[in-house]
């Protein structure tokens, strides 16, 4: 039932991105899941992850927490459950930064961390699985220097 939800979720979406049919980015904050401003050369950084994703998502998400202070107000944070539970909410989270293309393409590639440009709706990079510190690093610094 779930995988049928799933895939109807996808060919719904499939649909609607190349219509340009959805809403424009907005920032979501992780805790409060309230639409709050974005600072316009803010990058935003996604973490995909599932309920059913215990080793390498334990170890990815410590990291991005990290990466978060690091970089403090250059970046905007935001985590993705695609498990069907939570599915919905996630759908409304991704509509609202304008990026439900990535939710739909990368609910079977947990943990999955994606870095967005600046107002842009496809990632500039993706990490799938876990990486050491210095990978997510280095794409987040990637980014945030070809958005200056």
């Amino acid at each position: 039932m779930a995988k049928s939800a799933l895939a109807l979720f996808v060919l719904i979406l499939a649909l609607l991105c190349p219509m340009g049919a959805l809403a424009e980015p907005q920032a979501v904050g992780q805790e409060s899941k309230k639409e709050q401003p974005c600072a316009a050369r803010q990058v935003l950084v996604v973490l995909l992850y599932d309920d059913s994703c215990k080793h390498a998502c334990s170890i990815v998400r410590p990291i991005m927490e990290q990466m978060t202070k690091e970089f403090e107000n250059n970046i905007r944070y935001v985590e993705l459950n695609s498990a069907a539970a939570h599915l919905q909410e996630s759908i409304k989270v991704a509509k609202s930064l304008g990026i439900p293309c990535f939710l739909s393409d990368g609910t079977d590639q947990v943990p999955l961390v994606a870095v967005f440009e600046p107002g842009k709706r496809r990632p500039k990079k993706e990490l799938q699985g876990a990486k050491k510190p210095e990978v997510y690093r280095q794409a987040i610094e990637s980014v945030l220097n070809g958005a200056k």
